[in-house]
């Protein structure tokens, strides 16, 4: 049964891998902008027209998309902890499977809405308002995508946790180890 949830483990991995190394460009990108512009704006009174738009529509949407879903690998979103940490491992097991299915439940619901919107601003050619006519669609499009590997994760997850609650594998860790000291 592990060799399943290895390959997936794998598959998923590698694809959140890629959209983390996106997502690390965009911020690069973000920042030298940003910093550019101000610059700019400041020393030579001559702005990017251009810089606002693109990291609010475009780079800020791929930066948080494309680490939504490796950051619910590595168990860094928020969690209340009050009573499970307190419950034997089976059972922690099968809080986090519920856990994750009703995150599922949202988070696929939004993947598959999100196609739709995505489809609606591609066929209708929508843009941004403003000097420069920028298609909205890229940015759509990092919706059905971001949750969309959320979903994937979240799945495996899942049956990783109902594996670990009858027995069948080791639990895995609810979060994210944070260094000594760092709390």
């Amino acid at each position: 049964m592990t060799g399943w949830f290895d390959a997936a483990e794998a598959l998923i991995r590698r694809c959140e891998n890629v959209a983390m190394v996106v997502a690390c460009i965009a911020f690069v990108a973000m920042v030298l902008t940003t910093a550019s512009d101000v610059l700019l704006r400041y020393a030579f009174n001559s702005p990017l027209i251009w810089a606002y738009p693109v990291v609010v529509n475009y780079l800020i949407v791929i930066l948080y998309f494309g680490a939504v879903s490796a950051a619910q690998r590595h168990g860094n979103h928020i969690g209340i902890e009050l009573l499970t940490s307190r419950l034997p491992p089976r059972l922690k097991s099968l809080c986090a499977a519920f856990s994750a299915a009703a995150m599922l439940a949202l988070c696929g619901l939004i993947a598959w809405c999100g196609v739709g919107v995505f489809w609606d601003s591609w066929v209708q050619n929508e843009v941004l308002s403003g000097v420069i006519a920028w298609p909205r669609w890229p940015s759509y499009l990092m919706v059905p995508l971001g949750f969309g590997l959320l979903s994937l994760r979240l799945l495996l997850q899942i049956a990783r946790h109902v594996a670990a609650a009858i027995g069948l594998v080791a639990p895995l860790p609810l979060r994210a180890e944070v260094p000594v000291g760092v709390e």
